[in-house]
């Protein structure tokens, strides 16, 4: 199943992240699919110079400099922790959201990774969709398991913390 999708800025190529046959790209629209690299990819960005990273299952963050090179590991893994979200903001930080270390950052050209989750609270991400979506109201939920009795317990904290639910579409890839 697909996890992850990017499209580098520099090139137009299309890159596909997925959970057990690896990292795919097109470059001409889909008629072609070559390369099928690392295996369960959660997470994929890509940087202003056309660079591909890839966050990993086991916790590896991946990059990859474009057709002709190789994956070269940038952070061999996060202690028990899974990368389930990978972006690069504009002043040339990487950060990866994980399942077990929280949310890390690193320059782009350093080596050390920084914890910031100090004051992180899950529900400030909602104004932040909302802002970066344009919406008014509304809210993006997302989680690696496919059960939906799962949700249950994150749609009561948002209901307690003072987010009714009018409508609510769910989608579950189980089988």
């Amino acid at each position: 199943s697909i996890w992850s999708m990017v499209v580098v800025p520099t090139t137009g190529y299309l890159y596909v992240g997925t959970y057990g046959r690896g990292v795919t790209y097109t470059a001409d629209h889909g008629e072609t699919w070559p390369g099928n690299w690392l295996d369960f990819v959660c997470a994929l960005t890509a940087d202003k110079q056309g660079n591909v990273y890839a966050g990993l299952s086991d916790g590896m963050i991946q990059k990859y400099s474009g057709p002709g090179s190789s994956w070269e590991v940038i952070q061999p893994e996060f202690l028990n922790a899974s990368v389930w979200g990978l972006v690069v903001d504009e002043n040339n930080y990487l950060y990866a959201g994980t399942n077990g270390a929280g949310v890390l950052r690193k320059s782009l050209s350093g080596t050390d990774w920084e914890e910031i989750n100090t004051g992180f609270d899950h529900l400030d991400i909602i104004p932040q969709q909302r802002k970066q979506r344009g919406w008014k109201d509304g809210l993006l939920a997302v989680k690696p398991n496919c059960s939906i009795q799962s949700y249950m317990i994150p749609i009561y904290a948002l209901i307690k913390a003072g987010y009714p639910i009018e409508k609510m579409i769910l989608s579950t890839l189980q089988a």
